[in-house]
């Protein structure tokens, strides 16, 4: 790798009271085809958590107030790729919303039951570290891709408990 990381935001809308998340349907980009939670890049000037309200805001039609954004920890992804960049991905939850669920020319988003998360239609080190954050932790996490950047060979985690906003 030449370059840092590229740094993105992921935003993981969840209602506890329901035990369900917002999820949706890759339509194009990097992870096209994959199960995703909205995100994306951090523009210029964005606070991380101003760029994962926003992203969720253009990928979803939901809208949620920044103040109400908690932190729930970060991930990097390492490829076996030496010339591929990896990805320091920040991870923000929020539980309230106003708006409908909206597809975009990026995301065909839906509610999914936390029962029901289908991980194998998901990157796969999503079945590492989403169980933990939907039982109110934050994650810290390096993972290591295969060549195929399809498979994890190698995770190191760790979560610690915050306070679950309904």
């Amino acid at each position: 790798m030449t370059a840092d990381p590229k740094h993105m935001c992921l935003m993981l809308l969840i209602d506890h009271d329901q035990q369900r998340i917002v999820l949706g349907h890759k339509l194009r980009g990097f992870g096209k085809g994959n199960v995703i939670a909205p995100g994306g890049k951090i523009d210029p000037g964005e606070t991380i958590t101003q760029a994962a309200a926003r992203e969720l805001h253009e990928e979803t039609g939901l809208v949620v107030d920044p103040a109400e954004v908690t932190d729930a920890g970060e991930l990097l992804f390492t490829w076996a790729d030496p010339l591929a960049q990896h990805h320091r991905v920040t991870l923000r939850t929020a539980s309230r919303w106003q708006g409908e669920l909206t597809p975009s020319d990026e995301l065909d988003p839906f509610w999914c039951d936390f029962a029901k998360i289908e991980y194998d239609l998901m990157w796969d080190d999503d079945r590492f570290w989403l169980p933990g954050v939907l039982r109110g932790n934050a994650v810290h996490a390096t993972f290591g891709y295969d060549s195929d950047q399809r498979f994890v060979v190698s995770a190191d985690l760790s979560f610690e408990p915050r306070p679950l906003h309904r």
